[in-house]
């Protein structure tokens, strides 16, 4: 048996392509901020909340397209050096972004 690469299944809502999108929260030290937030923008990637902690850590939110998260994970942990957190959840299909 063989296992195909990820795709994202976009759906067509009243003549619309939509996508799936997810809900992320990262928490990164603020050192790996920077290129975290770079990472996740050329992913398409849309902040909706930052808030540092004050003890050198900060929380970054996110609404991504699920395909700009594909392989992302593993990206995620190098670039944290294995310190970085990431929860994501579902959110509601929306029109498809370009590109």
């Amino acid at each position: 048996m063989a296992v195909s690469r990820p795709k994202v299944i976009f759906r067509e809502i009243d003549g619309r392509k939509q996508e799936p999108f997810e809900n992320v929260t990262l928490d990164v030290e603020e050192q790996h901020q920077g290129s975290v937030m770079q990472a996740l923008g050329e992913r398409k990637g849309d902040l909706k909340n930052m808030n540092p902690d004050g003890k050198g850590r900060v929380r970054l939110d996110y609404v991504i397209p699920s395909r700009g998260l594909i392989g992302f994970r593993s990206e995620f942990m190098t670039m944290t050096s294995g310190t970085g957190l990431l929860y994501s959840t579902f959110s509601p299909l929306r029109r498809r972004s370009s590109g």
